[in-house]
């Protein structure tokens, strides 16, 4: 499915913030509350684009009508459909995101609280904080997600200072209001440290067993995840399928056999295949067939 929207919203200075905005046509307004930054946004880009971030540290929450993908450094992908509501708490020292970015509209409303500001212990916030210690991340989207739309839509900004505050604020609220009724258990969380575990342990399994004949019936249950959720998780984290990797890497590594001088019907019979077909599919992935390999490479 093409991606429609991403837009990295977690950058809460307001210049970079417009630098970030000028490359996929968006338009933004901001106003500093609770500490932070609370800001509204929308585009429309006729092309995909790939962006990458730097988001600081403390708490990011945001609902929007997006669909996205963003890769966290440490925190594996988000990927969010449609009508959305996410929040998860970045580390102090910050961290890189890398995001993708498609042709098509998109509205947000989010707001960044530092770090520093939610020590204290009556910011509104901070209750958010002691949830998301345990859960890492909240993100839900799609039907799930439809009542708040309207969390998103536009902001027309007084030009009195204190009333755009007041505005901003109250839209926050009502964000907070949402989040705290999911981390009441409305809404199935995301965890994207449970899923970067499982594809890690995974891509692990595979590679210590690369020349093993084996089902993915057969791995899932070496693993000790389900198929579904081995393979949803693996596709997410490596943006490959368990089958795709599977095969390149055991014809990577049959290659290695071949230059090494290794007959062609050996390395075949190493790696499961019989010999035809393993000639078939090392052309396929090298473009040149392993008899030439030796002298290829």
């Amino acid at each position: 499915m093409p991606f429609q929207w991403v837009w990295v919203y977690v950058i809460p200075m307001s210049e970079p913030l417009r630098k970030l905005a000028e490359p996929v046509d968006a338009s933004f307004d901001f106003a500093e509350t609770w500490g932070g930054t609370s800001w509204a946004s929308a585009r429309s880009a006729g092309k995909s684009i790939r962006s990458d971030a730097f988001i600081p540290g403390g708490l990011h929450i945001t609902v929007g009508v997006i669909n996205m993908r963003v890769a966290l450094d440490g925190f594996g992908q988000m990927e969010l459909q449609g009508p959305s509501l996410s929040a998860y708490v970045i580390p102090e020292n910050g961290i890189l995101a890398r995001a993708e970015v498609g042709a098509g509209p998109s509205r947000s409303f989010g707001l960044h609280i530092p770090t520093e500001k939610l020590h204290d212990a009556d910011h509104p916030f901070r209750s958010v904080v002691t949830h998301l210690q345990k859960q890492h991340l909240v993100a839900v989207s799609g039907n799930s997600a439809k009542q708040y739309t309207n969390l998103a839509s536009a902001i027309i900004p007084p030009k009195d200072p204190v009333s755009k505050k007041l505005l901003y604020e109250a839209r926050g609220l009502e964000v907070l209001a949402a989040l705290m009724r999911n981390l009441a258990g409305d809404a199935k969380p995301v965890h994207p440290q449970t899923r970067l575990r499982n594809a890690v342990m995974t891509r692990d399994f595979i590679e210590a067993h690369l020349r093993d004949a084996m089902s993915l019936a057969d791995m899932s249950a070496m693993v000790g995840i389900s198929l579904r959720t081995m393979s949803e998780h693996f596709k997410l984290v490596f943006e490959e399928t368990l089958g795709a990797y599977i095969t390149r890497r055991r014809l990577e590594e049959a290659l290695r056999r071949l230059v090494d001088g290794n007959p062609v019907a050996q390395v075949a019979y190493e790696f499961g295949y019989q010999p035809t077909a393993f000639s078939t599919a090392f052309k396929r992935q090298f473009g040149f067939p392993p008899s030439t390999a030796a002298k290829t490479i």
